[in-house]
């Protein structure tokens, strides 16, 4: 099948925190129509840049283009990722790829009647244990959640009792049994993740999240040998060249690469082919999407889907037949491609 039409859109989001850069740079709808007549979808991110970015010129390099095999998808993705070099390498430009790529392996899927995952190579999990990001714990666990984590902003050094004080909260409400991870956001240095690791012991942290930022990879690798808790990050690397950095500095104990952002399946695959060589975990980031989830039953990442309720209201429901969570556990349908379908009133 050949490619007949492209076009992404920045979706019609309401409820974006201002002040943050999802407000201006959140995820992108990527929509191509081959000329057999199939539709594919696929989820990037980097706001209305990005979407420039693909209705400019990876439109121009993209019509016309063959997709019939996972071959066919990698050429397209070296050719995006070549022509983008002067602008491209990471940032934008790979979210951008992102959507693209996801978009070609929803075609590829669909063209084989086939569910995403059975392209990627044989499953390795019946099913998939998701853990849910957020502060709404006693939600969480309503809804069958048993394993969580918590976003923690440094502000001062009140933050020290204050996390204590929401750890023995947690752990209280979870057991001992549940998985409890803290996500800093960047907002911790080293000095206080030392101090934070043993503060923190008998809570059974089972990893510290986005320690100093993407950029400290010598100062995260001499972190790892000095504290007990796992140290987790990379949801703001780009392409397999960023792993690499990452695994020979052995900068993290847990890599957390996000289908959307870091190139799409095709990047997915070789960074968690890199991990599985390097003997370390992978946990993918919002690894509970759909896109996400796909991977997740066919790879060798952790059995482990994180979901993030991100505006979560009526009127920003993006795409329908998503896998819902039940009794902490997910799995994507068996529909052909990655089975989901765009409501299309949010991009009109």
């Amino acid at each position: 099948m050949k490619i007949k039409e492209i076009k992404a859109y920045y979706p019609k989001w309401e409820n974006l925190a201002k002040g943050q850069w999802q407000s201006h740079f959140w995820q992108i709808v990527v929509k191509i129509k081959t000329d057999n007549g199939l539709i594919g979808y696929g989820y990037g991110g980097g706001g209305e840049p990005s979407v420039l970015i693909i209705n400019k010129h990876f439109k121009e390099l993209l019509i016309g283009k063959n997709i019939d095999t996972i071959n066919d998808i990698q050429d397209i993705w070296n050719e995006l990722y070549f022509k983008s070099l002067p602008y491209g390498r990471h940032g934008l430009a790979i979210m951008a790829i992102s959507g693209v790529d996801l978009c070609l392996w929803d075609l590829l899927g669909k063209q084989n009647k086939k569910p995403v995952y059975e392209l990627i190579g044989p499953v390795k999990k019946r099913i998939i244990n998701a853990y849910a990001t957020g502060n709404e714990i006693k939600s969480y666990l309503l809804e069958g959640f048993k394993d969580f984590k918590i976003p923690h902003k440094w502000e001062n050094n009140d933050s020290y009792e204050s996390l204590i004080k929401l750890c023995e909260e947690i752990r209280s409400d979870i057991g001992p049994d549940g998985k409890l991870m803290i996500d800093s956001y960047m907002s911790w240095n080293s000095d206080v993740c030392l101090k934070m690791d043993a503060l923190l012991k008998k809570f059974n942290i089972s990893w510290f999240e986005d320690i100093n930022t993407p950029d400290d990879l010598e100062e995260l690798s001499k972190l790892r040998n000095r504290i007990d808790t796992k140290i987790a990050g990379g949801e703001h690397d780009m392409t397999l060249k960023k792993f690499i950095d990452i695994s020979k500095l052995n900068s993290l104990d847990i890599w957390q690469p996000d289908i959307t952002w870091c190139g799409g399946l095709t990047a997915g695959i070789k960074i968690i082919k890199l991990a599985e060589q390097m003997k370390t975990e992978v946990v993918l980031h919002r690894g509970g999407e759909v896109w996400g989830l796909h991977l997740i039953k066919s790879s060798c990442c952790e059995n482990l889907a994180e979901i993030v309720k991100i505006n979560e209201k009526e009127n920003n429901k993006l795409w329908n037949n998503i896998p819902k969570v039940t009794d902490g556990l997910i799995n994507p349908n068996d529909n052909p491609g990655f089975g989901v379908e765009l409501n299309e009133h949010l991009i009109k």
